[in-house]
């Protein structure tokens, strides 16, 4: 599945030779759906955010070896992967699913891949925010990845909460139209709305 924001060769070959913008672009990219997936592992938003940022920390000390966005995407899911089987280990959690991903490599596998794709779908619902015009995209950048209140974003833009509330709405519209587009609308409103409950790390 392919991100919905384009990152360009000349990026990433920005981002091999130690441009901090170029890291910036591939974080804001990844980052999100990263924590996702890592939290289906840890069950905790600040772990699975702790693994997230690790794992692009280990990126940026081997960036010289990744000129290429999928050999990027595979590194950090696998990075994440391998350091929440080792902290599920480390803490011995006695939950039934985490005894499986924890003793057998092939449940571990099929879990992963399974929330992989689903991190790689938000991965594309995040880009399609990215292309809406700026006063919509920030209304819900805010909401869904700075996981602020309507009130918080209302203090911030200095506008009033139902003003705020009213570019959600139309900015929502607008995503929902270009992922019908794309034929990706029912998938991705059953995963928005598991994101919108807050159900993520659960």
């Amino acid at each position: 599945m392919n991100g919905g924001i384009d990152i360009n060769q000349a990026i990433l070959t920005d981002f091999s030779n130690g441009d901090e913008a170029a890291f910036r672009q591939v974080f804001d990219l990844l980052y999100r759906p990263l924590c996702f997936f890592a939290g289906k592992f840890t069950g905790q938003k600040e772990e699975a955010e702790d693994m997230a940022a690790q794992a692009f920390h280990k990126l940026w000390l081997r960036r010289e070896g990744f000129d290429a966005l999928p050999a990027i995407r595979s590194f950090l899911y696998t990075t994440v992967k391998n350091q929440c089987l080792d902290l599920i280990k480390h803490k011995a959690v006695v939950s039934h699913a985490h005894q499986q991903l924890a003793t057998s490599p092939e449940a571990a596998d099929s879990f992963a891949e399974s929330h992989r794709m689903q991190a790689e779908l938000l991965e594309l619902i995040f880009g399609q925010i990215a292309k809406l015009p700026e006063k919509y995209r920030l209304v819900l950048e805010m909401s869904f990845k700075e996981e602020l209140t309507v009130p918080e974003i209302a203090q911030r833009t200095n506008k009033a909460e139902n003003h705020v509330r009213a570019d959600r709405s139309r900015a929502l519209a607008m995503l929902r139209a270009s992922l019908k587009d794309q034929h990706l609308l029912e998938a991705a409103l059953v995963l928005w709305s598991i994101y919108e409950a807050g159900h993520f790390y659960r």
